[in-house]
Order: structure tokens, then C-alpha cells, then sequence
């Protein structure tokens, strides 16, 4: 079981991270701006902190700053809701929520579930979920390759440095086929 600070100013994003990471067995409290994450972040004892870019009084960037300052060096999920359709117009936006099915959404709580497995250093586990969600994704291209990457990375965290920067070379030229272009730079930068 892990303590985790969760940091986020959406009630219903909150609660949906409480419950997921409660069911996963963790210890889970919150913070709701970003003074105050970056008061409670410096108490000892957190495994991990989930930590949101957009926040009241200071955002997420500012808080992991003033933590690495402070030589602070527990392990932070950054959560944003920009994505790269999102990213182009509201209308890309509201269609990526339209097609955003219970499945998928499913899978992609897995992956985050997987990464803050890896995160407080249960990578077997981590890659166990991953390899069930990689091959329960099928239809769901983006979702696939989000966890074959993450995959690659918890392999380099584990110091399986070569299979990671394969499997990552792997995603990067499967995802710029198909026009996938932040997850193909996401794992360029993660086999750096």
C-alpha cells in the first residue's frame, strides 16, 4: 500500500482518482490548490504525488519546481487534460469525449493505475497490468501504444534498458504511422 497526495482543484476528478487508487489497496489524501500542495507535498511519508497543471494560486509546474528546490524527490504524475486532439480546437475536443467509451476510459485508468504501481517501485505488478491492458486494447490503437510505451519505460526503470528503448523505438514508428504524433514524441523522449 502506498500514501498518496493527490492534487487537484476538480471535486469529480478527485473522487474518481480516491476511489481508483483506494480499490488498488493505497492510502490516498488530497490537496486542492497549489499552495497547499506544495505545503503538505514537504510532510514526509508520501509514496507518490498526482499532481495537476492547472491549479488555483500556483499551478502544477510552479509546485514540482519549488519541491525539486526543496530537494524533494518523491515521484510526481503529472495530470492534464490537454491532449493533442484537445489541443487543435474545442470541436476535436468535444468529439474526443463523444468517442470516449467506457472501455476505453477502463483501459486507460489501468495505465494510470500501472504507472503509479511503477511509480511507488511494484513494476512486476506494473507490468503485469500493462501486458493484460496492451491485449485487452485492441480496436483502441492510442490506448495500445500508451501502455506498450509505458511498458517501455517501467522496462528501463527496472534496467532492462535495451528492451525498453526497443519497445519504445517500436511505439514511436508505430504511432507516426498512424499520425499518432504525442504519443510517437513521448516515447522518443522516454528512450532518451
Amino acid at each position: 500500500m502506498a500514501r498518496i497526495l493527490i492534487v487537484e482543484d476538480e471535486p469529480d476528478i478527485a473522487l474518481g482518482l480516491q476511489l481508483d487508487l483506494t480499490d488498488e489497496g493505497h492510502d490516498v489524501e488530497f490537496a486542492l490548490d497549489g499552495e497547499e500542495a506544495g505545503r503538505r507535498a514537504k510532510e514526509p511519508g508520501w509514496d507518490l504525488i498526482v499532481l495537476d497543471v492547472m491549479l488555483p494560486l500556483k499551478d502544477g509546474f510552479e509546485v514540482c519546481r519549488g519541491l525539486r528546490r526543496a530537494k524533494i524527490r518523491t515521484p510526481l504524475l503529472m495530470l492534464t487534460a490537454k491532449t493533442q486532439e484537445a489541443e487543435k480546437t474545442i470541436q476535436d475536443a468535444l468529439r474526443l469525449v463523444a468517442t470516449t467509451s467506457n472501455r476505453q476510459w477502463h483501459l486507460e485508468v489501468g495505465i494510470a493505475a500501472a504507472r503509479v504501481e511503477a511509480a511507488t517501485g511494484k513494476r512486476a505488478a506494473a507490468a503485469t497490468r500493462l501486458r493484460k491492458i496492451r491485449d485487452d486494447a485492441k480496436g483502441f490503437m492510442a490506448v495500445e501504444l500508451d501502455a506498450e510505451m509505458t511498458l517501455g519505460e517501467v522496462e528501463i526503470a527496472s534496467g532492462q534498458v535495451a528492451e525498453g528503448r526497443a519497445r519504445l523505438e517500436s511505439v514511436e514508428r508505430q504511432a507516426r504511422s498512424k499520425n499518432l504524433l504525442l504519443i510517437a514524441n513521448q516515447a522518443a523522449a522516454a528512450r532518451r
